[in-house]
């Protein structure tokens, strides 16, 4: 069986070899956006069904579509076949480097004879000649991202970890039996070193475990006693301990898979709640079974997925998302969201359809027109404005003040020195018609780094100036992290959620950002997507709504 996430795959490679040997811009793109079509909207449809779902996508010409159909039919492209015969695709690895694209990448290649990082690293420490094509900075850079990548090789994202276990529990026709997945995961430590998934399965007696090996090293434990397995499995090893001695000293005997009456009678378990009544002690979700600040923990004022209203990032085909207007409002009406704001980018951005004044305007009409015509979510019209090198923003002070939500971003000059960084974002954060700062840190996990800043004064300032710092949820930068967002809780600041969604997917990525808040112990009320959309309005922009 061949998915369309595979097909995607597939074309993305093809792609990438293409553009290595520069062959035509129009013909890389039509692949690229054959697999970016199908893996938005079609991942998990399968053969035949697949190919009749691609018959519909606009754009996907006959050479492509034969394509596609040969690798639903043989898992296979002759193509990619043929371009990694003359493409050695062990230097792919190199695009891990951040700033390596596909042709730096080829170069790096022809020019040194390698196609493996830990032997491209071996090559830029030894050689004290001039390497071909490379200056010095050139070196350093280059050196400084593989260590980045290689040190970071064996981390598992959130959404390795969940297409993982989609796959398996798919593959073995699983999709319907009760499961959860624990480990680092579960405690709300989304950048894991491993991945675990537990399965109810009542036609075991005692636990089953599997090492499952494709696409990520994943342990599978099957068992008939959920809950305790469960608990187990989430860990933290002490957590389990602790329970089990309070246990143990009113009759019952925990073990890793169940649980034991005095008589020794399995005793069964509805939630983990129920263990720790049990253990006549207080319950701790997961998020917060191994962190030293536990003892914060008021049920009250912890957020839950329930709580959220709404969305306050999201980009639509007006800049560079695959979704549009009439699409973000569908879904989150769907999920039950009261609004949801619409954040494209701004005119310095080119390579992301960028807008510029009078673009924001003629957006604004399209968001009345839905906010005019429909019920359910209401969309906030604001913008993903980017802030300059010098600390100014690149759209006029006259249209951001009438804005809904507009939120500073850096998209450029990512090398500024530690001063020169703190000192643009911090003169954003005063400007009086800015709401907040997006991804206030910048990092891309696994591929770059944070910017040089002092996230310490920029907090401090973002709190003083009471403006929002951005927990964006997107799986690949989960920024602030969780120890930047404690610093925020720490001076009393503020934060919002966004997913950064640029397609329909990526619209449910805020359980990532809620699990974050949960593991800090952020209390709702400094949260602004815990606020309804009266209350909204109330706190960003009284003027807006008057």
């Amino acid at each position: 069986m061949t998915t369309g996430f595979e097909v995607s795959r597939i074309l993305e490679k093809i792609a990438l070899y293409l553009e290595m040997k520069g062959e035509n811009p129009f013909k890389i793109r039509a692949y690229q956006k054959a697999a970016s079509e199908i893996v938005n909207n079609y991942s998990n449809y399968q053969n035949y069904e697949l190919l009749n779902q691609i018959k519909s996508i606009a754009g996907i010409g006959e050479k492509i579509y034969l394509l596609i159909t040969e690798i639903i039919q043989t898992g296979k492209s002759q193509l990619l076949e043929k371009l990694e015969e003359e493409i050695n695709p062990g230097i792919l690895s190199f695009l891990k480097i951040p700033g390596v694209g596909p042709r730096t990448a080829y170069n790096l290649y022809k020019n040194l004879y390698c196609y493996d990082l830990k032997n491209l690293k071996h090559i830029l420490l030894t050689f004290s000649e001039p390497l071909p094509g490379i200056s010095e900075n050139l070196r350093k850079k280059l050196l400084s991202g593989i260590e980045l990548v290689l040190n970071s090789e064996h981390l598992l994202l959130p959404l390795d970890i969940e297409n993982a276990v989609y796959n398996y529990l798919h593959k073995m026709n699983l999709d319907t039996i009760r499961y959860e997945i624990a480990g680092d995961f579960r405690r709300g430590d989304l950048i894991s070193n491993s991945a675990i998934v537990i399965i109810e399965d009542l036609s075991y007696a005692e636990a089953k475990y599997l090492e499952i090996n494709t696409p990520i090293p994943l342990k599978v434990v099957l068992t008939s006693s959920f809950i305790p397995s469960l608990f187990f499995h989430t860990g933290p090893k002490e957590e389990f301990l602790r329970i089990k001695e309070k246990l143990s000293s009113k009759g019952f005997n925990l073990t890793e898979n169940s649980l034991y009456s005095a008589s020794g009678k399995k005793f069964s378990l509805e939630s983990e709640e129920e263990l720790y009544n049990l253990a006549e002690t207080s319950y701790y979700p997961p998020e917060l079974r191994d962190v030293s600040w536990r003892n914060e923990y008021q049920k009250d004022l912890l957020i839950d997925l329930n709580d959220i209203k709404g969305d306050f990032q999201t980009h639509s085909t007006w800049s560079d998302g695959a979704q549009s207007l009439e699409e973000i409002h569908k879904i989150a009406s769907a999920l039950g969201y009261e609004y949801i704001a619409i954040t494209d980018h701004s005119k310095s951005l080119k390579i992301a359809g960028g807008l510029d004044e009078n673009e924001y305007l003629e957006l604004r009409k399209e968001i009345d027109s839905i906010n005019t015509k429909n019920q359910g979510t209401y969309l906030l019209w604001g913008g993903e404005i980017d802030i300059l090198k010098d600390g100014n923003l690149d759209i006029e002070e006259n249209l951001l003040k009438h804005m809904d939500w507009p939120i500073g971003a850096i998209h450029s000059n990512f090398s500024l020195d530690k001063d020169k960084m703190t000192e643009r974002i911090v003169k954003a954060i005063r400007n009086p018609n800015i709401k907040g700062i997006a991804h206030p840190t910048g990092r891309i996990l696994k591929e770059r780094l944070p910017y040089q800043l002092d996230i310490d004064y920029i907090i401090k300032e973002a709190a003083k100036h009471n403006k929002y710092l951005e927990v964006n949820s997107q799986p690949f930068r989960l920024d602030l992290d969780v120890d930047n967002i404690r610093k925020v809780k720490a001076v009393g600041g503020k934060v919002f959620l966004g997913t950064d969604a640029h397609n329909p997917v990526e619209l449910n990525y805020l359980k990532y950002g809620v699990a974050m808040l949960k593991r800090s112990c952020m209390p709702k009320h400094n949260i602004l997507n815990t606020y309804n959309l009266k209350e909204l309005k109330a706190i960003i922009h009284e003027s807006t709504y008057a």
